[in-house]
């Protein structure tokens, strides 16, 4: 909400809290499936599926990460050498 508000005026942090919602978001979705991992069920589909919702949400958010620190990086960078 607070981006789409501040969308018509100059930010310097745009990128930033761009950022931090999108690992916010990944985080929320790697939180959702924990208990999909915790789960024992006797059915082997469910078992393969609920292995690979965690490992998936596990790299996606390894990889978002991996982005939001670049991105926190790149603005560092940009408000201190203005």
């Amino acid at each position: 909400m607070y981006l789409y508000n501040e969308y018509n005026s100059q930010q310097e942090l745009y990128w930033a809290n761009f950022a931090i919602l999108t690992l916010k978001t990944i985080l929320f979705f790697c939180y959702l499936t924990w208990p999909l991992s915790s789960i024992q069920i006797d059915y082997d589909y469910m078992n393969e599926f609920n292995d690979v919702v965690s490992d998936l949400a596990g790299h996606s958010y390894d990889v978002v990460y991996i982005v939001y620190s670049v991105i926190l990086l790149y603005q560092l960078k940009k408000l201190k050498f203005q």
